[in-house]
């Protein structure tokens, strides 16, 4: 889709249940937005229905009322009365929303605080607070680097972010300031400010200094 000088792809997952006659039966289980900057980076943001918790009323049909062999051409009728015309890609999977994809398709996880206290136990070099990449990377993105500072002997507390938290960046999306880059973390990312603040105050010594280490959009944000 194009919005004003925005281009964007709507990408939805879905598991395909069952086909009855020319109906084909899919649950959904999740989608994002894609969209390109006037700058040529990629922005993703993730899809705001919570498909996982909707039980059967994330399934939809699609009923298909005709197809031709020779161009590939589909046309179907949803389960809401909407119609739809689809072509069979026979090319590869663009390389941007394979990446994104992956990034969707497992929820960030974090040791718990229990966890985080026993492994920084007895660790008295400086302190490292972790700022992760958009939605607070994959499973495990941090867990190595972690265990070798922790090796070192500093203790590790990771900012907490999951894909969720970032659906409140959508207000910012359409502002000028957002397209410009000049949208301030602090106005538009404040719940990563919260996931750092967070993270000192789990450090239970107001008084320790510490390091911040950053990746990807961390980055911006920590400055």
């Amino acid at each position: 889709f194009k919005l004003g000088s925005i281009d964007g792809t709507l990408v939805l997952k879905a598991l395909l249940e069952g086909v009855e006659n020319n109906k084909r039966i899919f649950r959904f289980e999740g989608g994002f937005f894609l969209l390109k900057t006037v700058w040529g980076s990629l922005v993703t943001l993730p899809y705001p229905v919570p498909f996982r918790l909707l039980g059967d009323r994330a399934v939809g049909w699609l009923d298909t009322i005709g197809y031709d062999d020779k161009t590939g051409f589909r046309a179907a009728v949803g389960n809401k009365g909407t119609k739809f015309i689809f072509q069979r890609n026979t090319d590869d999977v663009p390389e941007d929303i394979v990446a994104a994809s992956q990034l969707y398709a497992t929820m960030a996880e974090h040791e718990s605080v229990d966890e985080e206290r026993e492994r920084n136990a007895g660790l008295a070099k400086r302190a490292v607070i972790i700022c992760p990449q958009q939605f607070g990377g994959k499973p495990g993105d941090y867990q190595e680097l972690g265990r070798k500072l922790r090796e070192r002997g500093h203790p590790v507390y990771l900012a907490r972010l999951s894909a969720l938290d970032w659906l409140s960046i959508t207000k910012s999306v359409f502002t000028e300031a957002y397209w410009k880059g000049k949208l301030e973390p602090s106005a538009a990312l404040p719940f990563y400010m919260n996931a750092i603040n967070d993270a000192v105050a789990r450090m239970e010594d107001d008084d320790a200094e510490f390091t911040i280490l950053s990746h990807s959009i961390g980055g911006g944000v920590a400055r």
